[in-house]
């Protein structure tokens, strides 16, 4: 009995065991398993593992299914990933794939979308990375077809970040306009950090070109922040840009374009016909005056004017102790008659002279003008700036008009002589001439008498004997030696007590005082001619001076001798 009943489980268990075996094996193929678990199909990506089985991954545990616990997977993830995908050994490891949790980013079974992830990559990192998205944020692929995984590996990478290449390379991947900028003269300091990320934020900004800040504030994080009186306005708008590359340039300073120009990309400068900039056949640009970012100056200037024109103009800058000095000079402003970046007229002036000397000057009204008053060469006589002689003249009044009075003049109705030479040649000159110069007699400017005479002279060699004729001599000259005769004191040409001067010039026919009488400088003392001028000719005056007197013997009488002691 025993032994029957023995064997009889033996078959029994035989035959639960054989039908138990069979049932679990049609229970786990595939076709099965989704008979029940519909939600691991029908996705536009299936898992390639999927076909293979789902005991690939799976392995069944105990005699029956759907029972608890009656499956598990066939390892642990991620050492489960790695039967078919590669271990990550590189520097830096995604937390979700180095701390196992595939399945954070992955479904195991299928996906619509692409890497079988859960989420559409475009929305996928912003389940767990916060990007700091406001109103006005924009994120950097904002506009493009693009991804974080473009920039970033999702599970490994030997580069800070996960980044698929080291910055700047990887940025220089779309921006392409950059990765030449080590090959510029001037780069910016980030730039050649490859730093991008100091002044950018690489996911995305509310602030144009992604910047961590805006400008200027973005600049004065290392540059010096500009406070002073004047600001540049482009600078305290915060528009750095529009003069500075914010990565390389081939012009210093990182400028956009060379400095000679780029000034002019705002600044609107007199140009023309005939125009001729400051800095014509000089090596300079603006900012050899003008600070570019700020200044305690007027204009942006390096030093206020006229210590800043003193910088090149430095033989001027020594003229204010002169005796005279312009007064716009006196008062440190060169553009009261200079443009200063510029003109179509010489020496950068703001007008022609004389237009430019009359808008302070009075301009005179003359019968008689000197020719270069007329031309409006005031600068031909005059310093424009000072002077160590009185009137902002360039030299002694004397040597002024010897300047251009060393040669004869002629004209149909004037002659007048070589005065240098006669000066040189005489051994007597005219007292009124060698002590104050030629404008003891002469007005520089112009005059209401000829030759420009300070007063009434007579332009021949006769006038009316009375004192009006004779009124620029009587500036000097005792008007006695044409009123007394008899004289003793009056004069020093009598013969005796008689005004031989008053002889000579009475009369309305009287002989003027150049007939006999040279008014720059003779050979002869007193000035006595040498020649007497008649018409077309000349007449040999044969002067002679004695201790008390002398003689002379012109074409006009004979030989005349006059003695002062024959007083009667």
């Amino acid at each position: 009995m025993f032994r029957y009943t023995f064997v009889m489980w033996i078959v029994i268990a035989g035959f639960v065991g054989s039908g138990t075996k069979n049932l679990y094996e049609k229970s786990t193929g595939s076709e099965n398993c989704i008979e029940c678990h519909t939600d691991v199909t029908g996705f536009k990506n299936m898992h390639p593992v999927m076909e293979d089985g789902c005991t690939t991954c799976h392995e069944p545990q105990g005699e029956s299914h759907p029972e608890s616990g009656t499956f598990k997977l066939a390892d642990k993830v991620p050492d489960l990933c790695f039967v078919c995908h590669e271990e990550y050994h590189k520097k830096n490891i995604h937390a979700p794939a180095s701390e196992g949790d595939c399945l954070s980013c992955h479904s195991p079974h299928g996906s619509d979308n692409e890497a079988l992830l859960t989420t559409p990559k475009e929305e996928l990192c912003v389940v767990c990375h916060d990007m700091g998205n406001t109103e006005s944020y924009k994120p950097h692929f904002s506009g493009f077809n693009a991804v974080c995984s473009d920039c970033h590996d999702a599970h490994q990478s030997d580069n800070a970040a996960l980044l698929k290449q080291p910055v700047p390379d990887i940025c220089f991947e779309c921006h392409e306009d950059f990765s030449n900028g080590g090959e510029r003269e001037s780069i910016h300091y980030p730039y050649t950090e490859e730093s991008c990320m100091t002044c950018h934020k690489p996911h995305g900004s509310g602030l144009a070109g992604m910047l961590t800040e805006k400008m200027p504030e973005l600049c004065y994080e290392c540059h010096d922040v500009f406070n002073k009186k004047d600001i540049h306005s482009p600078v305290s708008d915060g528009e750095c840009t529009v003069c500075h590359s914010p990565h390389a340039s081939d012009n210093s300073g990182l400028l956009i374009e060379n400095k000679e120009e780029l000034c002019l990309v705002c600044h609107d400068l007199e140009t023309g016909e005939g125009f001729k900039s400051h800095f014509d056949n000089f090596n300079s640009a603006c900012s050899d005056c003008h600070d570019p970012h700020q200044s305690e100056n007027l204009s942006l200037l390096h030093y206020p004017v006229p210590e800043m024109c003193f910088q090149c103009h430095e033989d001027e800058s020594n003229e204010g102790e002169a005796v005279s000095v312009h007064y716009p000079y006196s008062e440190e402003s060169c553009t009261v008659c200079h443009k200063p970046h510029g003109s179509v007229i010489s020496s950068m002036l703001n007008e022609k002279t004389p237009e430019l000397c009359f808008m302070c000057h009075e301009q005179g009204e003359y019968a008689f003008v000197h020719q270069p008053y007329r031309n409006g060469e005031c600068s031909r006589c005059h310093s424009p700036h000072a002077s160590q002689q009185q009137v902002l003249l360039k030299m002694n009044n004397k040597d002024v008009c010897l300047q251009c009075h060393n040669k004869t003049y002629k004209t149909d109705s004037t002659h007048t002589e070589n005065i240098a030479r006669k000066i040189k040649n005489s051994k007597y000159i005219h007292g009124a001439l060698e002590m104050d110069g030629c404008v003891t007699c002469h007005t520089g400017h112009g005059a209401d008498f000829p030759e420009l005479l300070n007063g009434s002279y007579p332009s021949g060699y006769y006038a009316p004997g009375v004192e009006e004729s004779y009124a620029l001599c009587f500036n000097c000259h005792d008007p006695a030696i044409l009123k007394e005769n008899p004289s003793v004191s009056g004069t020093g040409f009598r013969n005796g007590n008689t005004n031989l001067h008053y002889v000579h010039l009475k009369g309305d026919k009287g002989r003027s005082c150049s007939m006999c009488h040279d008014v720059h400088a003779e050979k002869n003392s007193h000035l006595i001619r040498e020649k007497v001028p008649f018409g077309d000719w000349t007449m040999d005056m044969n002067y002679k001076e004695t201790y008390n007197g002398g003689y002379c013997m012109p074409g006009c009488h004979g030989e005349l001798v006059y003695d002062r002691s024959l007083v009667q």
